[in-house]
């Protein structure tokens, strides 16, 4: 053995003691390095999980753009429809009055 060679067998209690606490530190690093694997999976599937119910929602954010749009259409129909029915009830209340007064008269 040469002078720089350390004997970890032969050499005290100190470096036996520092490598067992250096290996206790690799264990617990390899721990965590498990567990951040774990946690990096999780997150994966959470945010594939976000960008599913993203695109949903953009479809139906689509499909109240589609049913305001028809809304709107509707609501000018429907108020368009109505003018004529007043007016058409508007007509014959006049008509009748006019009937009532040619019968009066004579």
């Amino acid at each position: 053995m040469e002078k720089d060679d350390i004997d970890v067998y032969s050499s005290g209690p100190q470096i036996r003691q520092r490598l067992d606490n250096i290996e206790e530190v690799l264990k617990q690093v390899n721990k965590i390095l498990i567990e951040l694997a774990r946690l990096e999976s999780r997150m994966s599937e959470v945010l594939k999980a976000i960008k599913g119910q993203s695109s949903q929602i953009d479809t139906l954010y689509g499909r109240v753009n589609e049913l305001e749009k028809d809304s709107i259409r509707r609501h000018a129909v429907s108020t368009r429809v109505e003018r004529f029915i007043w007016l058409f009830i508007g007509g014959l209340f006049a008509m009748g009055l006019g009937l009532f007064s040619f019968w009066v008269r004579g």
